[in-house]
Order: C-alpha cells, then structure tokens, then sequence
C-alpha cells in the first residue's frame, strides 16, 4: 500500500545494538593504515559499551523498584487483574512516567556537561585569528563557548554546591507528592537524578572525546587543504599574469610593451621560484643582446630594465644584490649610458651583498666594484678635460680599483681604466686588494 516496508533491526538486534555496539562493517580492500584504524574504532566502541549499559541497566532498575512499591497487580481486594487500570496499575503508570521524565532530564544534562567537558581544546596559534576571520576554523567558536561555560558551570556548581543536594531533594519529593506520596519513591527519584547526570556526562564525555575531535580534526584538515589549494590556485595565476606580461616586455610588439606599474604589480604578485625565473631569462636576454652590438640589439637589452626595476621593487627586504647589479649593467650599457643611475645601482647592490655577509660570493661579485669604477671614471667631469680628479673623487676610485684587481673582468677593467688612471698618476699594476674590514 504504501510501496514501502520497515526494513531495519528487529527488537533483539536492536537491543543487541544497544548492549554491544555497532557491529563492525566489512573492510574489503584494506588500504594502508585500516587496520590500525579498525583496532582504534573497535577499541572506542568498547570503551563506550561500558556506560551504554549501565544507562540501560539504570533505566531497568527504576522500573522494578517501582513495581514492587506500587503492587499494581493487586487491587483493593486483593485480586490479580493483569491489565486493569486498577489504584495499584494506575499509580505504577505514573509513577513510570515520571521516573523516566526525570531520568531523561537528568541525563540530559549530564549529557550536556559531558559534551562541553569533552570538547577537545587546542593552544592557540598565530593562524587562528586569521583562521576565524576567513571562517575556515571549524569548531573554534564552538571551543571558547564551551570554555566559557564550562567555567561559569563550575563556578557556579563549587559556589552552589550545598544548594544542590536541597535542589534534587525538593524537586523528588515534589514530584513524589504528585503520586500521592508512595513510600520510597522520593528516594527512587533522587538516586535517578544523581545516577543519570553521571552516567549520561560519562557517556557523552567518552563520545565527544572519540568522534566529536576527529571529525572536527578532520574538518579542519580538509578545510586547510581547500585554503592551501585555492592559495596555489591564485599563485598559479599569478605566476602566469607575471611570464606573460614579462614576455610581452621582453619579446612583444611596441603596442604590447605593458607600464613599469604593470610590470611592478605582476612580479610583485608572482611566487619567489617565478621571480627567479624571471630574473634569469631578463638575464639571458640581456647578454645576448649585448652580444650582436647593433642598435636592434641594444634596443631589445634595454627592454629588460623595466623588468630588473619591476623585481626590485618586489624585493621589500633588500636580499638581493643581483638584481641591483643587472640593472645597473643594463643602464651602463644603455644609449646613451645612464652612468649616474648605474653608479647608484652598482653602491647598492655592494651594500646588500656585505650585508648578507655571503663569504664564497663576496669573491664572485667583486665585479661589482669593477663596473661602479668605470662608471665613475666616466661621472669624473675633470678627466674629460684631461685634469685630475678631486682627492675624494680619486680615492673612490681608486679602492674600487683595488677591489676589482681580484676579479676575472680585470684585464677588460684596467684597460677601460688605464687612461685616468695616467692622467690621475696611478699605477694599475701596484694596485693591492685592501684589508677586508
């Protein structure tokens, strides 16, 4: 008739259910860590069984004692009557009704306790605010509520605590006095109310310590991996914005060259390994183009000084002295050369390579010094008119000359620098490297 039938547990399966457990489910193909999974599973619904029955057993007790107190089987004359509404049946009924609204209410709240005690509680980290404040925390709010009113429940119960005993004395004998006072059932009421608290915060103390802390663990773990995938979505096209719009600098046509702000936005927003990336092919670019010596190839070297300028300025903490020295190479072998933007270049990226204090690259990037020398030989205006230079003006020079005498570029440097250095009276092969400081 109605296209469907029952079809779960019967009575005993489902008694045996609640005595026992969930039975186990069939593993089929085990995987990798499902036997040390199924042993921890069966080993908790062990662990649970022990209070599952004695809130069964505790359900059972009020009952037979209740029986024997209220007789419904005998009435005024004596007489067995099984099923009739008989005083005796009838105050058994009721007295039933109520013992099991007070047990429920009573486990109830052991319940509650137990779940709020249970809830497992992690040290916060630096993560959390932001965790919380992009709702990808499950179970931190539901954490501190439990915190909070764990402590106010105990406060309250250690201030209370001779309150509570006259609480669940009253409120037996009230409803006691509602059956029209039975013998003993005050004291039936009260071990109910005591019995039921402590076994259902038992009870829901062991589950919420077994499955309600996974299942938040694992929301969580899930909830971290859609934040780490969604971030290496966003790097992913970032990363992509930035090759392309490099590309397009470095190899595009006139009206595709993007701004310097374009430029700056994208490698700003690009991973570390893409900036390297980057870096090297502007590199790349930018030497072989230096080798055809043509005005196309000098056009197509100065392309990469946007984007040495645009890595720059992604590099907020000043860690790397390269892309200081690549851009300065870039504007010296400009047309016409940017000698003074080149110097400055060249100083800084000699001030973040003593700074990081990298001793097997301090002897590579001495060449730093080499180029900042010819690029002040060429600011020194008096060379031009064949006079020396100012002493201050010199003597910069000249230690960056003593400087680059340990370079490879030496033999290129001292030829570039043999004509001031005979104007200005300087002997290039007495040069020694100075005193490291």
């Amino acid at each position: 008739m109605f296209g469907k039938t029952y079809s779960g547990p019967g009575l005993i399966p489902w008694i045996r259910q609640l005595l026992f457990g969930p039975p186990a489910k069939p593993s089929g193909r085990e995987k990798p860590g499902d036997a040390l999974q199924s042993d921890v599973t069966q080993m908790n619904r062990a662990t649970l069984n022990t209070p599952r029955r004695i809130l069964l057993v505790g359900f059972l007790v009020p009952l037979v004692a209740l029986w024997h107190l209220s007789n419904p089987l005998k009435d005024a004359k004596g007489a067995s009557k099984a099923f009739a509404l008989v005083p005796g049946w009838e105050a058994y009924i009721s007295a039933v009704g109520v013992a099991l609204l007070i047990a429920a209410a009573a486990a109830l709240v052991g319940i509650f306790a137990g779940f709020l005690l249970g809830l497992p509680r992690h040290a916060p980290t630096a993560s959390d605010a932001k965790a919380v404040a992009q709702d990808n925390s499950y179970g931190t709010n539901l954490e501190q509520i439990s915190d909070w009113l764990t402590k106010i429940l105990l406060g309250a119960g250690l201030t209370q605590i001779t309150s509570i005993s006259e609480f669940i004395w009253k409120t037996s004998d009230g409803a006691a006095k509602a059956l029209n006072g039975i013998p003993g059932v005050t004291q039936i009421f009260a071990a109910e109310m005591i019995f039921f608290s402590v076994a259902g915060l038992w009870y829901s103390y062991l589950w919420t310590r077994f499955y309600v802390g996974p299942a938040f663990a694992e929301a969580e773990r899930i909830s971290s991996l859609k934040q780490i995938l969604s971030q290496r979505e966003k790097e992913s096209r970032a990363d992509s914005e930035a090759l392309s719009t490099v590309g397009a600098q470095l190899t595009g046509q006139p009206d595709e060259i993007p701004t310097q702000d374009q430029l700056n936005a994208a490698i700003v927003a690009a991973s570390t390994d893409t900036r390297a990336l980057i870096y090297f092919r502007a590199q790349r670019t930018r030497i072989q183009s230096l080798v055809g010596g043509d005005d196309a190839s000098k056009r197509q070297m100065e392309r990469t000084i946007p984007v040495f300028r645009a890595l720059i300025a992604s590099d907020s903490d000043r860690l790397y002295a390269s892309n200081h020295a690549q851009l300065a190479c870039a504007l010296k072998d400009s047309t016409p050369p940017k000698w003074e933007e080149a110097e400055a270049e060249f100083s800084e990226a000699i001030l973040i390579r003593d700074k990081c204090q990298r001793p097997a690259e301090g002897e590579q990037w001495l060449s730093y010094e080499a180029n900042r020398a010819i690029c002040r030989i060429n600011l020194d205006q008096k060379f031009k008119t064949g006079a020396k230079a100012d002493p201050s003006w010199k003597q910069k020079i000249v230690d960056d000359l003593k400087v680059a005498k340990a370079d490879a570029s030496w033999p290129s440097i001292s030829k570039e620098a043999a004509k001031w250095a005979a104007v200005n009276e300087v002997d290039l092969n007495a040069l020694d490297k100075p005193a490291a400081n």
